[in-house]
């Protein structure tokens, strides 16, 4: 589509199979992602963000709600990683919390939905980072989004998914983690 304007990094559909979104990139300050609604066959754009360094987008499993990670933001050792979390709303989406990873050349690599009130991201700094696991949860008390779960797991590259609402597995270590309150049972 014309929007993107750069080559696809990642996407995913909703559950319904009403909207897709679609991050591409081209370098550091060229990077778009895109949020269509899917009606009668045709796609039509809803909103169009452009993150730096977009690394994956994706939708929690009712589609109410979706995130984009990106990082780091500038070529220089501050740049950051960043995390966006958008809402679903009526018909449209908007930016319900942003998830901010500092430090030098701080990235958000990678996340997924648990459900969807909780997700996963792989985050970490330095110009070849370890990546730091962490579970952000919803808090219905302060309409918040906060870390309860940093587990130093992941290595430069890894890419985080998450299966059965439980289960987060990690592509480049190939390994698996749940979360504790399960290992016990």
């Amino acid at each position: 589509t014309p929007e993107l304007l750069y080559p696809v990094v990642d996407s995913d559909i909703s559950p319904g199979g009403n909207y897709l979104i679609v991050c591409s990139s081209a370098g550091l300050s060229s990077n778009r992602a895109v949020l269509y609604e899917i009606i009668d066959n045709s796609i039509v754009e809803l909103l169009t963000t452009s993150p730096n360094n977009v690394n994956a987008v994706g939708f929690s499993p009712s589609g109410e709600r979706y995130f984009v990670a990106s990082g780091p933001s500038s070529s220089s050792s501050s740049g950051n990683g960043y995390l966006d979390i958008y809402k679903r709303e009526g018909q449209t989406y908007s930016l319900e919390f942003r998830y901010s990873q500092t430090g030098s050349y701080g990235r958000v690599a990678s996340a997924a939905f648990v459900n969807d009130n909780s997700l996963v991201l792989l985050d970490g700094v330095g110009g070849t980072p370890t990546y730091t696991l962490r579970q952000l949860d919803y808090n219905v008390d302060t309409s918040n989004w906060d870390v309860t779960l940093s587990v130093s797991q992941g290595v430069s590259s890894d890419k985080v998914n998450c299966f059965a609402e439980k289960y987060i597995l990690l592509s480049g270590s190939r390994a698996i983690w749940a979360p504790p309150s399960d290992i016990a049972f």
